[in-house]
């Protein structure tokens, strides 16, 4: 079985158990209706005309620190930069290997 076929079974088993709600996470459809939730942006015409807006950035944050700490866990080395190319890791190694 392939693994994300094993996570939806684990997932579907702890729903039918109440794993989940045991826990405190009730699943999506036992929740209340928590209204709306309007986002303003930002948006002057300057930006607006060359078609700059965003709001994706804030779930970029996250990742990039995760995977940062992972690299360094695993490598015992911290690439201070991203995104972590070949070359940066490559490079964070060889100083390290200089240092120690």
């Amino acid at each position: 079985m392939a693994r994300k076929q094993q996570v939806a079974a684990a997932v579907r088993r702890a729903l039918l158990t109440g794993a989940l709600t045991a826990a405190g996470a009730a699943p999506a459809i036992a929740q209340e209706n928590i209204g709306e939730i309007v986002v303003n942006l930002y948006e002057p015409e300057s930006e607006r005309s060359r078609g700059v807006i965003g709001l994706g950035e804030p779930p970029v944050i996250s990742p990039g620190g995760a995977i940062s700490n992972a690299v360094a866990n695993a490598l015992g080395v911290r690439v201070p930069v991203l995104p972590m190319t070949p070359d940066r890791v490559l490079a964070a190694l060889a100083k390290n290997k200089k240092v120690g």
